[in-house]
């Protein structure tokens, strides 16, 4: 008889370098530092802060389990934000864009891995989302309508996903 596998609603988050293998080609060891430093000191610490869990990571991003998904959205909107500002710094960093998928879905449980529909959809809105933006499910946008910090921009019927604006301070329109 085979043992059920552990199983849990998880918020999914799945995050990635823009344009990563044409800035490895331009220079690798460069790239490879900033993107490492920025996982390392800005993301990483975010992630935690936020209640979430690196699943893996993936050399450019991270696949990334919270609890819930407004703290799934939050961690989003912190990582892009400060992304902004480290873009904007002249301390020679390389500039880095990142983008952001984040669904909700029962997902099976490994110790160093998470399975299911939900990863699925979370690393397929991703690759969808615009650089240094959040691309939600509608799920997701289910959960978050209403909540006084996260507005949400329809994009409508198509295949219902929702994208998560926040300007940095203060609230888009």
């Amino acid at each position: 008889m085979s043992t059920r596998p552990d199983r849990r609603l998880a918020a999914v988050m799945a995050l990635d370098v823009v344009g990563y293998t044409k800035l490895m080609g331009h220079n690798e060891e460069h790239t490879h530092e900033q993107v490492s430093n920025a996982l390392r000191d800005l993301i990483g610490p975010t992630i935690v802060a936020c209640s979430g869990r690196v699943v893996k990571k993936t050399g450019d991003g991270a696949l990334v389990e919270f609890r819930s998904v407004v703290e799934a959205i939050r961690c989003g909107i912190i990582v892009q934000c400060a992304m902004r500002e480290r873009n904007a710094s002249p301390q020679g960093n390389q500039p880095l864009e990142f983008r952001v998928g984040v669904s909700l879905g029962d997902v099976i449980i490994e110790p160093d891995d998470i399975y299911g529909d939900g990863v699925n959809l979370a690393v397929r809105l991703q690759g969808l989302a615009p650089a240094g933006g959040i691309l939600a499910s509608q799920s997701v946008a289910d959960q978050l309508r209403g909540h006084p910090d996260i507005d949400l921009e329809d994009l409508g019927e198509r295949a219902e996903r929702h994208l998560v604006r926040r300007e940095c301070g203060r609230h888009s329109e």
